[in-house]
């Protein structure tokens, strides 16, 4: 049996700097913005069939750490790698990561995030 959690951002990034250096992941944008529901944790964007390279993607996500992040009716909060992190557009309310898995049936190096609607709180 599977069991997930609930991930931080740094607990994202470590998942993706242990994937195989030829993996790649499916709709995950390298860039993190503040979550709708609650504007200090976390959130990324999805863009179906936007392929980046998981060490790359991580990368980018690490250089996030630390920047502005402002909150959807204002107030700026500090891109915590402590906080959880959620699939969601800027804007918009969305699921929560809590993994990352290579996609059934197709090409073993194609990865994509599993999300669930567990709330941190």
């Amino acid at each position: 049996m599977k069991s997930y959690r609930a991930m931080t951002l740094q607990d994202l990034i470590d998942e993706l700097w242990a994937l195989p250096q030829t993996a790649v992941v499916d709709g995950l944008e390298p860039s993190v913005h503040s979550y709708r529901g609650f504007y200090e944790q976390n959130a990324i964007g999805f863009e179906a069939g936007l392929l980046l390279n998981a060490h790359e993607l991580a990368q980018a996500l690490t250089k996030e750490i630390g920047s502005t992040l402002h909150g959807w009716k204002g107030g700026e909060f500090p891109c915590d790698p402590a906080q959880p992190v959620y699939l969601a557009d800027v804007g918009d309310t969305g699921d929560m990561i809590v993994g990352i898995e290579q996609r059934s049936g197709e090409d073993p190096y194609i990865y994509e995030p599993v999300v669930t609607s567990y709330r941190w709180w």
